[in-house]
């Protein structure tokens, strides 16, 4: 506690469902999330990735839940990683649609993985997957808005912003209504500027060229909304967010991130993500011919 706040220690979102279904289709493009070739790699670790990414799992629903809402929450906006978005600039202990979003998909691993294992659990994970994305739409999709929804996991209170944090449930499309997951393809438009996603829309009265999450281009959503949009079938899209990366990395080198309207390098521009998004999409570009 300092004399100002209270703080929380910080965790990460669980983004371990995404990654893995991403990394088994880069080892295999046959893998996706419907049909994973979990045989690509040994039952030990297996079984290892099984285990941990269930603990971590059961974290955010015993521990990160409140009676308000059948979704966990964050207590920071350092927890999504989008530290200082301006989807938290009302209240930071949220209900936010990404980790809602990252959490039906990790649901989604461990119920198939468990399947696969013959765990024993496998039926409580799709499950608790299909309680999560019915919650995750009956209760942050904002119909009159079109957009998914913010939420204070105090009083319930929910709100948008212009922040490109409310297309990260893309992640769990497969698991979404068609028509939501249409209309949140169609409205990232705004956000797509000549070199890629802005993480703030560029018309919006919070848009800052380096304001870190309030307008900057980032390697972690581009690659993350890149392979969901293209798995959820919209591939021009993903093909442009993939070719305008590309072109910005080669234009501004790997930094940390990027001004979203001159593609140059903001902060450290030196940049292990950002290397690692580009080689992933050059490589799968590649691949696709």
């Amino acid at each position: 506690m300092t004399i100002n706040e209270i703080l929380y220690d910080y965790t990460k979102p669980p983004v371990y469902g995404w990654t893995f279904y991403k990394l088994l289709g880069i080892l295999d493009p046959a893998s996706t999330i419907s049909h994973p070739k979990f045989e690509l790699l040994p039952r030990h670790r297996l079984e290892e990735i099984y285990t941990s990414v269930a603990k971590f799992t059961r974290y955010w629903f015993d521990h990160r839940s409140t009676s308000t809402s059948a979704l966990p929450y964050y207590s920071h906006g350092n927890d999504s990683g989008w530290d200082n978005s301006t989807a938290y600039d009302d209240q930071t202990v949220c209900i936010s649609p990404d980790l809602a979003g990252f959490l039906v998909l990790q649901c989604d691993l461990l119920a198939k993985l468990g399947k696969h294992l013959s765990a024993d659990h496998g039926a409580e994970w799709s499950e608790l997957r299909d309680r999560t994305s019915a919650a995750l739409v009956s209760e942050l999709w904002d119909e009159s808005a079109q957009a998914f929804a913010f939420k204070d996991a105090y009083d319930g209170r929910t709100w948008t912003t212009s922040t490109l944090l409310q297309f990260m449930p893309l992640v769990a499309a497969p698991f979404l209504p068609s028509s939501v997951v249409k209309t949140c393809v169609a409205k990232l438009e705004p956000y797509l500027t000549e070199w890629g996603l802005a993480t703030e829309r560029p018309d919006s009265t919070h848009y800052e060229p380096d304001g870190y999450w309030r307008g900057p281009i980032w390697a972690p959503p581009s690659l993350i909304l890149e392979s969901a949009i293209r798995a959820a079938g919209h591939a021009e899209v993903a093909d442009t967010i993939a070719q305008r990366y590309i072109g910005l990395c080669e234009h501004g080198g790997f930094a940390e991130n990027y001004n979203a309207l001159r593609g140059e390098g903001n902060r450290d521009l030196s940049y292990t993500w950002s290397a690692s998004a580009y080689l992933t999409l050059r490589y799968e570009m590649e691949r696709r011919g």
